[in-house]
């Protein structure tokens, strides 16, 4: 199998010593220690969602997959979503922070604007709560 570094094509698993490019953009001690092995070849924006579970942000707000148990809080806000390469999670550090903000504020009745909303998520999840969304990408 052959795969592509930077400038040069190898071999795997019989690879070089040393990989000059490698060498320039990591390092000379992550190329003496780097281990390399050939993986198969998957659907890898959907591999990952076996191990993805419900995951709660604030008192009430849930993001869950579509095949999960929606959590058994009969007050839970349940966001269902299939991520892969259109919807995010909500797992990323600003995202969850946002998450927990947008649930603990008292919006009901109001306009709420997402500039810049990337997946939706955020939109998405409050969406439950405002009167009118609006979700800007840009």
């Amino acid at each position: 199998m052959t795969r592509w570094c930077g400038r040069c094509s190898i071999s795997v698993p019989s690879l070089p010593p040393r990989c000059t490019t490698w060498s320039i953009v990591w390092g000379s001690t992550f190329v003496e220690t780097a281990r390399l092995r050939a993986v198969k070849d998957q659907a890898w924006e959907r591999v990952w969602l076996k191990d993805w579970k419900p995951m709660r942000f604030g008192r009430r707000l849930w993001v869950c997959p579509s095949v999960a148990d929606a959590p058994a809080d009969p007050d839970a806000v349940v966001v269902r979503l299939d991520p892969g390469l259109a919807f995010g999670t909500g797992s990323h550090p600003t995202t969850a922070l946002c998450l927990q903000v947008l649930e603990s504020l008292p919006l009901a009745n109001q306009t709420v604007i997402d500039y810049g909303c990337g997946s939706g998520i955020l939109g998405i999840a409050r969406s439950n709560w405002v009167q009118r969304m609006c979700c800007i990408g840009y």
